[in-house]
C-alpha cells in the first residue's frame, strides 16, 4: 500500500510538472521589460540562412535569370544575359523592352558585349555633326542604343556584327525589401499560456536580455504568473 502511495505521488508530481508554465522576461535595449507566462519556447537564428545564401549564390552569367550575392536597397539582385540580333546603324535611337516576365523594378548595373573575338570595350562617342555616334542607355523597362552611319562602317571594318549581349543586374517588383538580409538575427518562439488559438509568437531578441524561469503557474482569472 505504501509503495502504491509513493507511485501515485510520483505520478501526480510528474503530471503537475508536465502542465507547469514558464515565466518569460524580456528586457529590451531601451530598458523596457515585459513579463508573461508561457507554455513552451524555442530559440532560433538566421545564421544557417545567411551561410546558405552566401554559398549558393555566386557570380553566374547565364541567359537564364540567376540570383547574385548582392543586395540593393534591401532586395536581392538578379543577373541575366540578353542576346540581341538586329542592331540598326542609322544614327537613330532604338528602344528594346525587357521581357515582362522579368518583373524588373530597378536596373542596378548594365554592360554589353559586341560579337567579336578579343572584344575591347567601346565608350560612347559623338562628333560635332552627331553622325559619328555610339551610345547606349538603360531604364527600368528596357534598354536603347544609337549608332551612327559613319561609326557603323568603322565597326564593320573591325569585324563587329549586328549581334550583341546585354548583361543587366536588377531588382524585382515581386520581392519585398528586407534590410536585415545580411545581418545576424536571433529569435524566441513561444506559446503564451493564455493563448486560445495555440498560435506561436515569434520575437526578435537581438540586443535584448532574455530569462525563462521554470515552475510557474498561470492564473487565468488574475492574469498572473506566479512561482509554484
Amino acid at each position: 500500500m505504501k509503495k502504491l502511495m509513493v507511485l501515485l505521488s510520483l505520478g501526480f508530481l510528474s503530471l503537475n510538472l508536465a502542465f507547469a508554465d514558464y515565466k518569460l522576461m524580456i528586457k529590451r535595449g531601451d530598458g523596457v521589460q515585459s513579463e508573461q507566462c508561457i507554455k513552451s519556447y524555442t530559440f532560433s537564428n538566421n545564421l544557417e540562412s545567411l551561410s546558405r545564401k552566401k554559398g549558393i549564390y555566386s557570380d553566374v552569367y547565364s541567359t537564364k535569370e540567376t540570383m547574385t550575392n548582392k543586395i540593393y536597397k534591401g532586395k536581392p539582385v538578379y543577373r541575366k544575359i540578353i542576346n540581341y540580333d538586329g542592331l540598326i546603324f542609322d544614327n537613330t535611337w532604338h528602344y528594346v523592352p525587357f521581357d515582362s516576365g522579368m518583373n524588373v523594378e530597378e536596373v542596378v548595373y548594365r554592360t554589353h558585349k559586341w560579337e567579336r573575338k578579343n572584344l575591347e570595350p567601346i565608350s560612347a562617342e559623338w562628333d560635332t555633326s552627331g553622325n559619328y555616334i555610339l551610345d547606349f542607355y538603360t531604364i527600368n523597362t528596357g534598354w536603347g542604343y544609337a549608332i551612327g552611319k559613319n561609326r557603323a562602317k568603322n565597326l564593320k571594318d573591325q569585324g563587329y556584327t549586328g549581334k550583341i549581349e546585354v548583361i543587366i543586374e536588377y531588382t524585382k517588383t515581386t520581392d519585398l525589401a528586407d534590410d536585415s538580409l545580411d545581418s545576424f538575427k536571433s529569435y524566441i518562439h513561444y506559446l503564451p499560456s493564455d493563448s486560445e488559438d495555440k498560435k506561436i509568437i515569434t520575437e526578435e531578441i537581438n540586443n535584448a536580455g532574455v530569462q525563462v524561469l521554470e515552475n510557474h503557474v498561470y492564473d487565468k482569472d488574475l492574469e498572473s504568473c506566479t512561482k509554484k
